[in-house]
């Protein structure tokens, strides 16, 4: 058995903190949505965006851009926003839609 097998691809504990954000507010989240549950949560804003990317790279999760057309999320996007490792104002400013389950 491999040690990946049992090894979740994003972070589950924050899976579910998103999950309940968006059944509470009713509608698609957006970057602001993500900020306040950072500071709300004292968790880091770019650890609660790396689980909704890699939610969206593997499908459970979708993004719509600022037109309200759906925008798939590539491993490519991923790379390119923490591409030093952490997010930057520029590369989050790119994302001015929102994330629906």
């Amino acid at each position: 058995m491999s040690e990946d097998f049992d090894k979740p691809k994003w972070d589950v504990a924050l899976e579910a903190l998103i999950n309940e954000e968006f059944e509470k507010r009713e509608r698609p989240l957006t970057i602001k949505d993500l900020q306040g549950m950072a500071l709300l949560h004292a968790i880091r804003f770019d650890d609660i965006l790396d689980t909704l990317m890699i939610m969206c790279i593997e499908g459970d999760w979708r993004y719509q851009n600022a037109q309200g057309e759906v925008q798939a999320i590539k491993q490519e996007d991923y790379d390119e926003l923490f591409k030093s490792g952490r997010t930057t104002d520029e590369g989050v400013a790119g994302y001015n839609g929102r994330w629906l389950k």
